[in-house]
């Protein structure tokens, strides 16, 4: 039988919570806070129309053929020119781009993860890559973090408690404007990190999708680029970053620096997972990016999400008051917070579902024991005017719940 066949982890895995609510996002009558989507109305469709159209015009064997495993040598260069631009220094040996930062972190997993091997994941992160690590094998642990990053007291605890041998392998974390919480890492956290890391031998994967959508200057380093200070912890973060959250999704398109070594094991890896990334999107992407459309369509994107963010952070004070604490991001596409008085979020969805608006429970978020009560809305897909109105019905269902539960 079929069913006597499938690996150990998905003899009954586990997907993902926040895809398993797309097809609300898809209803007009439902108000999504739910997924983690740019904006359909942000995207600059006629550029990239363009550049998809100036790729089409090139001869063939440049966006119709296979292209190298490593990347399209036209978008590689436009990568790197994209992060000198951001202060951020590229060697051609440590960089790979990838089917968007997810497919990144599948190769990260296939190359350091054997059975059993830990990883540190923050608490609360991104579910996918708790699922990515999981289906792994390897085995999570979770580090609380604050308003200012990870605390770094309870990660030296971590490893100290271990013996050298059995000590994790790698922390992930997504210090700007994190997913889920929208926090960013203070510059003497991503420091102690940093020395943590050496001193312990730990790799850092440092994953960094939102950080072009900051609503105002944030003033910090790249732990990649800290690291690259010194030659003892040059090799020990991983950089991760895409264009789906900046431009468009649809593209899967990422990238990956790190010590060229490990770049090189996930080149290969990469080759018995797809060959290479489409030949065709690359193209376009690096048109895109070589035209300054990039720089112009996220001066637009960074006003719409900072407006959007507003509007929400101003709509749950005014409605929810005390009743859901949260913090307010700079950036990126979230916010996170916590019902009071010990609301399940995962209960309080199904009243909220009813009532034509959803949002992701924060159990979702956690490797291990999660907190019920949290929760993750995003702002970036509704107009200010929607995003009213949703957080209005988020307080008809909060009323309705109470009243079921008493």
């Amino acid at each position: 039988m079929i069913d006597q066949k499938f690996s150990d982890y998905f003899v009954d895995p586990l997907g993902s919570p926040i895809r398993a609510l797309f097809p609300y996002l898809r209803d007009p009558a439902i108000i999504g806070f739910a997924g983690g989507n740019p904006a359909v109305d942000v995207f600059d469709v006629q550029g990239l129309r363009d550049a998809m159209f100036e790729a089409m015009g090139s001869p063939a064997d440049g966006w119709a053929q296979y292209s190298a495993t490593e990347g399209l040598p036209r978008l590689r260069q436009a990568v790197v020119g994209h992060m000198q631009r951001l202060g951020t220094e590229v060697e051609d040996a440590s960089l790979l781009l990838t089917a968007g930062s997810q497919q990144a972190l599948d190769l990260l997993a296939r190359v350091l993860v054997n059975r059993g091997d830990t990883i540190v994941v923050e608490r609360p992160t991104y579910p996918t890559a708790i699922q990515t690590f999981k289906s792994a094998g390897a085995t999570l642990v979770g580090v609380n973090s604050g308003p200012d990053g990870i605390c770094i007291d309870e990660l030296r605890a971590i490893l100290e408690r271990t013996a050298p041998e059995r000590r994790p392998k790698a922390l992930y974390c997504v210090p700007t404007f994190g997913n889920p919480t929208g926090r960013t890492f203070s510059e003497e956290n991503r420091l102690s990190l940093l020395a943590v890391a050496k001193e312990f031998d730990l790799l850092i994967i440092e994953d960094d999708p939102y950080s072009a959508l900051s609503f105002d200057a944030v003033e910090v380093s790249r732990i990649y680029d800290l690291a690259q200070r010194d030659p003892a912890t040059k090799d020990l973060v991983v950089y991760l970053s895409s264009l789906s959250k900046v431009m468009a999704p649809g593209m899967r398109i990422g990238w990956m620096m790190g010590a060229p070594s490990l770049v090189r094991r996930c080149a290969i890896a990469k080759q018995s997972v797809d060959l290479c990334s489409s030949t065709w999107t690359q193209a376009a992407a690096a048109i895109y990016i070589e035209a300054g459309m990039l720089a112009e369509h996220l001066q637009r994107a960074r006003k719409v999400y900072a407006e959007r963010s507003n509007s929400m952070a101003t709509s749950l004070r005014n409605m929810l008051g005390d009743r859901f604490e949260f913090e307010t991001p700079r950036g990126g596409m979230f916010i996170w917070g916590k019902f009071a008085d010990g609301v399940n979020s995962q209960r309080l969805l199904e009243d909220c579902i009813e009532q034509g608006v959803v949002f992701v429970p924060g159990e979702a978020f956690y490797s291990d024991t999660p907190d019920s009560s949290t929760a993750r809305l995003c702002f970036s897909m509704c107009t200010p005017e929607r995003i009213e109105k949703g957080v209005l019905r988020l307080l008809k269902a909060l009323d309705l719940h109470r009243a079921r539960v008493g």
